[in-house]
């Protein structure tokens, strides 16, 4: 027993003697920085949904989605859409009826049509609205604007804000008279695409605000881009 504590007291002492030879932990110096870059640009990609529906004109029969399918392409053609812009999303039916009006009413079923088509430019979807028929168009919606090359953009981005956050890491360093060395970390803060609502251009569409504009020039506000790093840096 005696042996056993001796041994144990002999360790204990070595542990403690190795613990105090041992240089105290150094944290490396570091310096920690944040990169920004924005753009704003037009969008040349805008999608519409247009909703067609077969209607009847007094006193007449109806008119047929066959009939109001053609002349809707044909005006869509007509501003210069290639048939590559154009696409059908959904096609349906109903009466138009609610289920308890339909008893002592005429219950012929209407068919419906939706097509989406990428403009890219407002002034087109102006055009268009004027040529539409106002009692066949159920629904006209904007439902995306973007811009075709949006990834290579983004890229780009992300590039501009790891050099910004370089740059200010550089002359924040030289202002203590230190030098920046490698990357230790790399953080991206993502943002969404952000657009504004469009300017006013046509009374057709739903979103039109109150800033004063030329009616006859219709376009959308820019999108607006954006990306974030940040960086932390050793210093030297």
């Amino acid at each position: 027993m005696k042996r056993f504590i001796l041994a144990l007291s002999t360790v204990l002492a070595m542990l403690v003697s190795n613990a105090q030879t041992l240089p105290p932990k150094v944290f490396p110096k570091t310096i920690q920085v944040t990169g920004i870059a924005e753009l704003n640009i037009a969008p040349d990609e805008i999608h519409v949904l247009i909703t067609l529906k077969e209607y009847e004109k007094k006193n007449k029969s109806k008119i047929d989605i066959e009939t109001i399918r053609k002349d809707f392409l044909a005006s869509v053609r007509k501003i210069g859409i290639a048939d590559t812009a154009i696409r059908i999303m959904s096609v349906d039916g109903n009466s138009g009826l609610a289920w308890w009006r339909r008893k002592n009413q005429k219950d012929e079923l209407y068919a419906a049509i939706t097509y989406e088509i990428v403009f890219n430019n407002a002034q087109k979807i102006d055009e268009l609205i004027n040529l539409l028929d106002d009692e066949a168009t159920q629904q006209f919606t904007v439902s995306e604007i973007t811009h075709s090359n949006l990834v290579n953009l983004q890229k780009q981005l992300r590039m501009d804000a790891m050099k910004a956050a370089k740059t200010k890491a550089i002359y924040l360093a030289e202002s203590i008279s230190e030098n920046i060395g490698s990357a230790i970390t790399i953080t991206e803060t993502t943002f969404p695409q952000v657009f504004d609502n469009m300017k006013r251009f046509s009374n057709t569409m739903a979103v039109i605000n109150d800033e004063p504009g030329d009616l006859s020039k219709p376009e959308f506000k820019k999108l607006i881009l954006k990306a974030e790093m940040n960086v932390i840096f050793e210093l030297r």
